[in-house]
């Protein structure tokens, strides 16, 4: 061997001589001896040693009685003085290339063994072996030996399965620099060595075990050399496939490219165009493990720097986005998983990964957008905050109105975890937040208004889980009721009354469900004792009316009756407390776990739908605990938004739950008799007014209250004198209080400015109501200021003005009109029951109808505005609706039901929109009788689509939610009435065009109403017609018309559904008021056999139904000769004017309150629930109701007031042949 180092002037010699193979050396001597060389050894310094003194050791060391010994210590020993043999023959190496693989094998194997045991006697000597092959490097020989790969794959394997020992960290190290000097200094990588090295990224064990560490550190050291293996390992993968072989190899290796990303990027640079190429293949299974990789790749943290690896493959990067677009559902999907990481790792993606977020929102497929909407659930509040803009949030928000189920409850699960993640910051008013999150729950609320019952639920679950929870547990009690302050400061109006329909308060809906309770024991779970019919008949119809507010009644009903059927006394006594007003929040949490706990033991598959029942009916949004907090926010918030709501929502508490009051009647009178603000003052007297109607036992004898009363009953601001006024009415000494008070008000009428005239007014039409004999006391005083100076009083007339005006616009005299039209009202229904109703009530519905046929004018010769007018005859219109609710008065004001009808036709949006809610809140609570629901269908023509797309919903509502006895009485038997009518209106003539337009309205009836079960009642009663005649004879030929018309349109309607039309079996009574059997049998023999319908609206009505039906113009009305002083110029253009919702005063509040027993808000009459126990709703007075809230204008036209004005005509000639 021929040295490479250079001569030293002195080298050190070993003076170790002793033999270490022979005959009868035992192994403790031989172990000490190589114990003295390896000393001697290690101290030698390897660039001054005389090699020739080592030459007899270095035979005997590799002798196989020394390599093959049976004694650890000896072999240990030996492996160590071979380690520094090689160290001090360095570079050259003193064996023989057979001699060289039989060292390094037995170097493995005492590692491999030796190394296991860290706390065995020769782990040191084991160390030191280890340490010696990793500092000099001596290990890199194995590389140029004949079997190098297996010896190379040998040490690979017992290194790494030493690696996953528990053993010091400088182990790992040592063992780590000497595999990457095998990888460097290796001609090739072996097979076997990469499978071990790879295989370390796909172990399930900790991802910061020992192998794995080994594995990152051998990998990122030797990356140059390994990177062409790697890229060759997965094509050699990828070309198996495409020979057909399984997938499974495939997606490991997916899974083990993710891996190398995370730890061993730089590996990768040759694999990741093969996986942009796997991006482009037609088969979807690559396709998608190649979107879901690279989706993975592309959102990980690199260590490198954020967003390296999209940089890096700008190719890759934009081929991969254009899989947002894939025709496959699953690869969008598995694009958007990755979305989250994007937006959470690399901000510089954010904008791409944003906008693909934001478009997938809308995809067409449902999973899509599921998935778009869980990529904000899974991202932390503050990266939202940050990195999503509150467009794309807004999007999400779109979603909870989806068509899809799974879409809306994602999307609704989605954002209210993002408001209680922002809640602390929301609390604090932190300004990001408020314009990022605060939105949330208000336009969640505003779902309410949806028809579809799945929405409503999913926003009663969203809030009672997330925005609105219960608390945990007594700690959280005081900070419950401040989620809801804090709400109330996001929420606008319509947002309001969503939270109102949220918390129950509206009219009988915990009455329901109590009676339900009632019913369920009293039916005793089927063994019923007496009157068994009627007690099975009150269930089932209590039962059918709670099931129709659900998503799915069938379940509902089912469930309902499985709960009936229990007859478990506990259980129903648990669910009362569960919605008992009065219990406190700690008391509710309990009752619901208990409640809950017990069906889960006795019914487990009802507790889904009764978890719904909880939700609606429960006291869980307001309750008598959050009362106090509600005074105090209203009396110590500086913010007029939040005081505004908190008095609205209190008001509410007042009219639909007072119960919630009554534990706080004393701090309430406390804060009335005290110096409250005006608003506390409004909210305390309504609220203890509310009490002591429900409960008089709990109305106080306070001096000062009374005092406090009285004062604000003769003060100028009529909400509070309306709730004065009927406190003192429910008083202790309230005859005696109210008497004055009436008085005192009655004599002050003459002189009162105009703001104290409309408090005076509000007052006395209270008293009216309320304490009816105090207010007869001077009713001849108020009565004749409101007929000779009130109604005789000539207003400013302006040219132009507009026809409608919203409060506060509305003039003071205008108000003080309204309310005197509401105390004549109030005066005639406190004398329904009276022998003088007839005295009371014939003037006052004369006076009514005078102004709707006059136009809106109490008294001829007397100027008024247009929106004196207009305010007027929406006021008249309905209080008459409000005085039909009496039997006493309806038979006199059904008389004229025409007249009345035609003001849904008014000229005036305003009037018409108003005057349709009216009807719908009282049509919806069956208040009035079933002749009035006509006049929802006189909307068809209206040119605006808010009053019809009202009328049409709410007869879907009542046709889905009523019993069919109650949709038999209400809309199949209205059906004469209604053709009736139309044979009465105005516009009737026999003319094609006319016929057309009549036909319009028969079709918008049958389209709403007819179904396959009542069309041959509708058929027979159409038909019925032409067996009797109209009591005003010269209508009959209208009327026979009209029979054949609708039977014409039943009969298309039935072919186009494939509906049969048999013969109603029973015998059906026509109303008696309009119609009279014929006299003669010849004259209704020839009226059957005629036909009365020209050829030429049959064709036309055949053409008309192959094209979408339009609203046509309306015509506008004849003018008054009192209108023309105040028209708008001719030769202006009428104006366009936006409907806004005006501000409420007490001349709204109560209509607009009381909307009716639905799930919804009060923007949304028609889905007014038929579930009110009792039909009679509290304080509810003809108030004029806010407009609808939008930016949609208003046309400038008319609607049927020629219609109208021939009507009254009309009237007046009837009344004088009748008198």
């Amino acid at each position: 061997m021929v040295s490479t180092r250079k001569a030293q002037p002195t080298t050190h010699k070993l003076h170790f001589h002793e033999k270490l193979v022979g005959k009868g050396l035992s192994t403790d001597a031989l172990q000490r001896k190589l114990k003295s060389l390896h000393t001697e050894l290690a101290d030698i310094d390897q660039d001054n040693v005389d090699t020739n003194s080592l030459a007899s050791v270095r035979k005997e060391l590799i002798s196989t009685s020394i390599l093959l010994h049976k004694d650890k210590g000896v072999k240990a020993y030996a492996a160590c003085c071979l380690a520094d043999l090689l160290r001090l023959y360095a570079p050259d190496a003193p064996y023989t290339a057979t001699e060289l693989k039989d060292i390094f094998q037995f170097f493995s194997r005492q590692l491999h063994a030796g190394l296991k045991a860290p706390s065995g006697p020769h782990f040191t000597e084991y160390y030191y072996l280890l340490e010696s092959l990793s500092n000099v490097k001596s290990i890199v020989l194995v590389c140029d030996l004949p079997q190098a790969e297996e010896l190379m794959s040998e040490i690979f394997r017992n290194f790494f399965d030493l690696a996953n020992q528990d053993m010091p960290s400088n182990v790992h190290t040592f063992m780590g620099d000497i595999l990457v000097a095998l990888v460097d200094e290796c001609n090739t990588i072996p097979q076997d060595v990469l499978e071990v090295l790879l295989s370390q990224f796909l172990s399930k064990t900790d991802p910061g075990d020992g192998g794995l560490r080994l594995a990152i550190a051998v990998c990122n050291e030797g990356a140059e050399k390994l990177q062409r293996y790697v890229s060759q390992y997965f094509t050699d993968i990828i070309l198996q496939h495409s020979r057909g072989e399984d997938l499974e190899d495939l997606r490991a290796a997916h899974s083990l490219i993710k891996e190398l990303n995370r730890d061993c990027p730089t590996l990768l640079l040759n694999v990741v165009p093969q996986l942009e190429e796997e991006l482009r293949v037609d088969e979807l299974d690559i396709r998608l493990m190649a979107t879901e990789t690279l989706g993975t790749m592309f959102g990980e943290k690199m260590s490198l720097g954020s967003g390296e690896l999209a940089k890096k493959y700008p190719s890759t990067w934009r081929t991969w986005l254009l899989r947002q677009n894939d025709k496959a559902v699953a690869v969008r999907v598995t694009l958007l998983d990755s979305i989250s990481s994007l937006l959470l790792n690399h901000p510089e993606q954010r904008v791409e990964a944003e906008d693909i977020l934001r478009r997938k929102l809308l995809d067409p497929d449902e999973k899509v957008r599921v998935a778009a909407c869980k990529v904000c659930s899974r991202l932390d509040y503050e990266i939202v905050l940050q990195h999503i803009s509150v467009d794309t949030l807004k999007v999400i928000g779109g979603r909870t109105l989806d068509k899809k189920a799974v879409v809306r409850q994602e999307a609704a699960v989605c954002l209210a975890k993002l408001y209680r993640s922002a809640y602390a910051h929301l609390e604090l008013l932190d300004g990001a937040s408020i314009s990022h999150i605060s939105w949330i729950p208000n336009d969640l609320l505003h779902a309410l208004a949806q028809p579809n019952p799945e929405i409503r639920a999913l926003v009663e679950n969203t809030f009672c889980n997330y925005i609105l929870p219960l608390p945990a547990d007594k700690d959280e009690e005081p900070n419950w009721t401040q989620h809801l302050t804090v709400l109330l400061q996001f929420i606008d109006e319509k947002g309001l009354a969503g939270l109102c329909t949220l918390a129950g308060l509206q009219p009988g809906r915990t009455n329901l469900l109590n009676s339900y309770v009632t019913s369920c024991e009293d039916n005793n779970g089927g063994v019923i004792d007496e009157h068994e019919e009627e007690v099975v008949q009150k269930l089932r119809s209590i039962i059918q009316r709670l099931a129709a507010n659900f998503p799915d009644p069938t379940k509902t009903s089912d469930d309902l009756w499985s709960f009936a059927k229990l007859n478990d006394k506990r259980t129903y006594k648990l669910l009362r407390s569960c919605i008992d007003a009065q219990a406190d929040i700690k008391t509710l949490a309990k009752s619901k776990a208990d409640f809950f706990q017990r069906l889960e033991n006795n019914a487990s598959s009802i507790v889904p739908t009764f978890r719904t029942v909880w939700q609606k009916f429960a006291p869980w949004v307001v309750n008598v605990t959050s009362i106090p907090a509600l005074v105090k926010t209203l009396q110590r918030s500086d913010n007029g938004l939040v005081r505004k709501h908190t008095s609205m929502l209190l008001s509410k508490v007042s009219k639909f739950n007072p119960a919630l009051l009554k534990p706080h009647v004393g701090e309430l009178a406390k804060a009335l008799a005290g110096e409250a603000s005006e608003a506390l003052a409004e909210v305390s007297l309504q609220a203890l007014s509310s009490v002591f109607v429900d409960d008089p036992a709990l109305a106080p004898s306070d001096r000062r209250l009374a005092d406090k009363a009285v004062r604000c009953a003769e003060g100028s601001h009529p909400k509070p004198a309306k709730f004065a006024a009927r406190l003192l009415a429910h008083s202790r000494n309230k005859a005696q209080l109210t008497t004055n008070l009436a008085k005192s008000l009655a004599t002050k009428l003459g002189t009162a400015s105009p703001e104290q005239l409309v408090g005076h007014l509000s007052a006395l039409a209270e008293l009216a109501k309320s304490a009816p004999d105090a207010f007869e006391s001077c009713s001849d005083i108020t009565m004749q200021f409101i007929l000779k100076k009130l109604f005789m009083r000539d207003d400013r007339v302006v040219r132009n003005e507009e026809e409608w005006a919203d409060d506060p616009d509305v003039p003071l005299g205008t108000l003080a009109k309204e309310y005197a039209i509401r105390i004549c009202t109030n005066r005639c229904l406190s004398h329904a029951s009276g022998d003088q109703a007839s005295d009371i009530a014939k003037p006052v519905i004369n006076l009514l109808y005078n102004i709707l046929e006059t136009g809106g004018m109490p008294f001829q010769n007397v100027k008024q505005s247009l929106v004196d007018k207009s305010r007027m005859r929406a006021q008249a219109a309905a209080s008459l609706l409000k005085l039909a609710r009496s039997s006493v008065y309806d038979k006199v004001i059904g008389q004229q039901l025409l007249t009345l009808a035609l003001t849904a036709q008014d000229m005036c949006f305003g009037v018409r929109l108003y005057f349709i809610n009216k009807m719908i809140k009282y049509g919806s609570r069956m208040q009035i009788p079933p002749r009035y629901n006509v006049i929802p269908f006189l909307t068809v023509h209206d040119p605006e689509s808010e009053p019809r797309e009202k009328a049409r919903s709410y007869v879907l509502t009542c046709m889905r939610r009523l019993p069919r006895n109650a949709k038999v009485a209400c809309f199949d038997m209205i059906f004469p009435r209604l053709l009736h009518l139309l044979a009465h209106h105005p516009d009737f003539s026999t003319s094609v065009d006319d016929l057309s337009e009549m036909a319009k309205y028969v079709r918008f009836y049958i389209d709403l109403v007819c179904t396959a079960e009542n069309l041959p009642l509708l058929w027979h009663l159409a038909g019925r017609l032409k067996t009797v005649e109209d009591t005003e004879a010269s209508f009959s030929k209208n009327v026979y018309m009209m029979s054949e018309l609708a039977q014409h349109l039943l009969k298309r309607l039935a072919a186009t559904h494939n509906w049969s039309i048999s013969n109603y079996p029973a015998k059906v009574e026509l109303p008696g008021d309009v119609f009279v059997r014929f006299r003669d049998s010849s004259k209704a023999s020839a009226v059957q056999h005629k036909v009365y319908l020209p050829d030429d609206i049959l064709v036309q009505l055949q053409s008309e139904a192959s094209r979408p039906t339009k609203t046509v113009p309306v015509k506008r009305r004849r003018l008054l000769a009192s209108d023309k002083e105040n028209i708008p110029s001719e030769r202006t253009p009428a104006r366009s004017r936006k409907r806004q919702r005006r501000p409420k005063t007490d001349i709204d509040e109560e209509s607009s309150e009381g909307t009716a027993l639905s799930d919804v808000d009060e923007n949304n009459d028609g889905e007014e629930a038929m579930n009110s126990p009792d039909m009679e709703g509290e304080n509810d007075d003809s108030d004029l109701t806010s407009l609808e809230e939008g930016d949609s204008e208003q046309l400038g036209r008319g609607a049927r007031g020629k219609a109208k004005a021939k009507a009254a005509k009309r009237v007046r000639k009837s009344k004088g042949r009748r008198g």
